[in-house]
């Protein structure tokens, strides 16, 4: 069984098993929350980054190239 939560609040997001970043209708990152996490804070140099950092990392180095799936 699977349950959709969309949702514009990364902490409601941070309680999901999978979610998936999305900018301008494209998945720009997907995965474990953890996962994303340990892929992306390395990048900010952080810590203790939040997913709202990552987010706003991530969209401004114009998403994940190998990743990028648009929908629709």
């Amino acid at each position: 069984m699977a349950i959709v939560v969309t949702t514009h609040y990364m902490d409601e997001a941070e309680r999901c098993d999978h979610i998936a970043l999305m900018n301008q209708g494209e998945i720009v990152a997907q995965g474990k929350v953890e996962d994303i996490k340990s892929r992306y804070a390395p990048q900010l140099k952080s810590s203790r980054s939040t997913l709202q950092d990552i987010f706003v990392h991530v969209i401004s180095q114009g998403g994940v190239k190998h990743g990028r799936q648009k929908l629709g």
